[in-house]
């Protein structure tokens, strides 16, 4: 975080973030549940520091937050339709919010591609491999952590790097 954004009042944000992130992606590993006191925690906590520090990011704060919640009740809502059952956790939605908080719409957009990537390419290789059979649960919260991270550092790269390949 230091090495990206310098010793500023982003960085301890950021670390925030992480700290509370990589506290949920463990719990819903061993257990599939992301529970309310943290994500609920880190939202009130994100509210917080921008209130206190980034000022001028309250807006993006916002949309943000209602991005990564817009595109998690759609996604779940997709999912219910197509495969007649609940595909998402409300613990997803109110993750996907809280990051949304934290990065802004643009960040939180990314995050949510790229955690659904991750999310595939490990649930296609715990099937392939044997680890999980279809139908069984995957938790999805870690992936959408890997996907701030990411979107978080390296996000502004990614995207120049595909409109590259799609507008050359």
């Amino acid at each position: 975080m230091i090495l990206k954004f310098g010793w500023n009042w982003d960085a301890l944000i950021y670390f925030v973030m992480t700290a509370i992130l990589i506290s949920l992606s463990a719990i819903d590993f061993a257990t599939y549940r992301l529970p309310n006191s943290i994500t609920l925690t880190g939202a009130v906590f994100a509210i917080i520091l921008t209130a206190i520090f980034r000022r001028d990011f309250l807006l993006p704060m916002l949309l943000g937050g209602i991005t990564g919640l817009g595109l998690l009740i759609f996604m779940g809502l997709l999912g219910s339709l197509l495969f007649r059952k609940a595909s998402l956790g409300m613990g997803d939605i109110k993750l996907a919010g809280m990051i949304g908080l934290y990065l802004g719409p643009a960040r939180t957009v990314g995050m949510y591609f790229i955690g659904v990537l991750l999310g595939a390419i490990v649930g296609a290789v715990v099937l392939t491999i044997g680890k999980k059979k279809w139908g069984q649960k995957i938790p999805f919260g870690p992936y959408l952590a890997g996907g701030a991270l990411i979107s978080l550092l390296y996000g502004k790269e990614i995207w120049k790097w595909y409109m590259g390949m799609v507008i050359p």
